[in-house]
């Protein structure tokens, strides 16, 4: 199997941190939270501040993240983006690319948009790597 040449250059940075003995697990953990930070694309990062009251930090509804419904609160994601990462099945979604109704880049940057602002919420992911399933 031949991976694109850019797909191996973001795994092997995802992948290689070179452990200094000098280098504690704080400092790899910010390098590594540092690169997650920078593989969402910038025009779907959302203000710390905006991230604390999507969270709805202080009330009784803090951390609740589905019950709140913070992905539409949240006005990242467009009215058709949301129905495509809430309403089909994964073989809907391939009826609907295959039907040419969406496209498969459409679909990919939905959930793409959907997972970085789970990143940001919830620091989910060990790797976010979409630039590899879009643009490669």
């Amino acid at each position: 199997m031949h991976l694109p040449q850019q797909l191996l250059l973001e795994l092997n940075s995802v992948f290689s941190v070179k452990m200094e003995t000098t280098s504690s697990w704080q400092t790899l953990s910010a390098s590594h939270r540092e690169r997650q930070k920078r593989a969402i694309p910038s025009e779907w990062c959302l203000e710390p501040d905006r991230i604390e009251q999507l969270k709805h930090v202080g009330t009784h509804v803090e951390g609740r993240l589905i019950e709140t419904d913070v992905v539409r609160e949240s006005g990242l994601l467009a009215e058709a983006e949301l129905t495509i990462t809430q309403d089909f099945t994964a073989v809907e979604l391939l009826k609907k690319i295959s039907s040419r109704d969406l496209t498969s880049l459409q679909v990919v940057e939905a959930f793409g948009k959907r997972a970085a602002l789970a990143q940001q919420l919830a620091s989910h992911c060990s790797c976010y790597l979409l630039h590899s399933g879009v643009y490669v």
